[in-house]
């Protein structure tokens, strides 16, 4: 301001100087009038500039006001961020979009790996040291393919420290700019190693299930087989009585060849047995109607010995089979196949079978019925067992397939739970159970590998 009265008063001394050396002339005034202009403007254009740099110099210090905020918020959230990363048990990570940079790893690398962090930052690489040898192949091809939307490799980590190995998963995704363009990768690691135990316990555990639950068909087995053998051996003791008696050729013609079809049978019966324990672990299209009716015909005269019967039924989209409470029941005449462990499947097929017998024997019904119905259709092969026993109780219903779950006095709870496992897990099936007006349903439900043909 005062810059700005100095020069008024020096313009208004020119002026008036003017001024009195020209009082006698008339363009002296003129004169003094544009003197006066000119004062005028100089002064409004110094009263601008004044406002303006004011203005200017009030919205710089609110800018610098707001940048020191800004630098302030930033510096807490990256305190804030740091504090948090750096007390969390999973690793994070944030590199270039060329994997060749590291921007930032917290603290739980050194845990989990056995190597500092400034490691990482002067190599980026060097984590590949603590991989299992096993699993560096597979992860260092996954880890250059950065444009995938997100990544979860599950993977070993040795660490260099203790030589202890882990468990890790590894997730890690693209970050992209506005352009679209990867600007950096981001990524978690989690230390699953105690996950990774539960499910090896749970593997474990399920073995011995299954284990326990062959040793149960086992004993089931060897039940049917001797109920099997039984009759034929007491046919062929009367028979070898009835030679010995006999002088009549055809008669004895008769015996042996009546006797050589009972040894062909108990053959048959031994060669079933066999089949079913044998150790096949590769899953293969097999026959599912011809299972299915060898194991009823293991165990059709163990039924037939405690009044129990059966009847089959078989619908295909040509062909159809039915039998009812046969000695030995025949081959249906079509195929249906689906892909599995046939040793499994007929597990599988023995647990709702027996389960079926021993509900008919432990109630003790006037009619002992089971239903035996089969069908294929829509690529689907449908297997239906139906007892009489009057249904499982409402309240274990929910849990029957669960293991060792049973409302059977001395039951253990793994026949069932087997089932479903076999059927749902093994073959990418369903079973599922339910009452009926008569009793309990058990439905197993595959896909199809093949459609109907002709049985050989």
């Amino acid at each position: 301001m005062r810059h700005i009265l100095t020069i008024v008063i020096i313009f208004d001394s020119m002026g008036l100087k003017a001024l009195a050396q020209n009082t006698a002339e008339a363009s002296g005034i003129t004169a003094h009038i544009i003197s006066c202009i000119l004062i005028l403007v100089v002064f409004l254009v110094l009263i601008l500039k004044y406002l303006s740099e004011k203005k200017s110099n009030r919205l710089l210090k609110q800018a610098n006001d707001e940048l020191v905020s800004a630098k302030s918020a930033l510096m807490q959230s990256e305190l804030l961020f740091t504090s948090m990363a750096e007390n969390l048990d999973d690793i994070i990570w944030f590199t270039d979009s060329d994997l060749r940079r590291m921007i930032y790893i917290n603290r739980s690398y050194e845990r989990i790996y056995g190597k500092s962090v400034e490691s990482l930052y002067d190599n980026p690489e060097s984590y590949i040291e603590c991989i299992h040898p096993d699993d560096l192949p597979n992860l260092t091809l996954r880890y250059r393919n950065v444009t995938l939307p997100k990544n979860n490799i599950k993977h070993r980590v040795i660490n260099r420290e203790t030589g202890e190995t882990s468990w890790v998963l590894s997730r890690y995704a693209p970050i992209k700019n506005k352009d679209g363009e990867i600007a950096f990768i981001s990524g978690i690691i989690s230390d699953i190693t105690p996950l990774v135990n539960a499910e090896n316990e749970k593997a474990i555990q399920k073995q011995i299930i299954a284990q326990q639950a062959k040793f149960a068909s086992l004993g089931e087995m060897i039940g049917a087989i001797s109920h099997q053998w039984r009759q034929p051996l007491n046919t062929l003791y009367l028979y070898m009585q009835l030679l010995e008696e006999s002088e009549n050729k055809e008669e004895i013609a008769k015996y042996v060849e009546d006797s050589m079809k009972l040894i062909d049978h108990m053959s048959d019966t031994i060669e079933d047995f066999r089949d079913f324990f044998k150790t096949g672990k590769q899953p293969e299209p097999f026959d599912a109607p011809r299972t299915v009716m060898q194991i009823l015909r293991m165990l059709a005269p163990q039924m037939k010995a405690n009044n129990i019967a059966y009847h089959v039924n078989c619908t295909c989209e040509r062909r159809s089979f039915s039998c009812s409470n046969d000695f030995d029941p025949g081959n249906p005449p079509c195929r249906n196949l689906v892909s599995g462990i046939t040793n499994e499947f007929k597990h599988a097929i023995l647990n709702i079978l027996q389960n079926a017998k021993e509900a008919l024997l432990e109630k003790n019904r006037p009619e002992k019925d089971i239903y035996i119905d089969m069908s294929a259709g829509d690529s689907k092969f449908i297997i239906t067992i139906t007892d009489s026993a009057g249904g499982i109780n409402s309240t274990f219903l929910p849990h029957i397939f669960e293991a060792y779950s049973s409302d059977k006095k001395d039951g253990t709870g793994m026949g069932l739970y087997m089932t479903k496992t076999i059927v749902e897990d093994k073959m990418n099936g369903r079973l599922w159970a339910e009452n009926t007006d008569i009793g309990a349903k058990f439905v197993i439900e595959l896909p199809c590998v093949s459609a109907e043909t002709q049985q050989p």
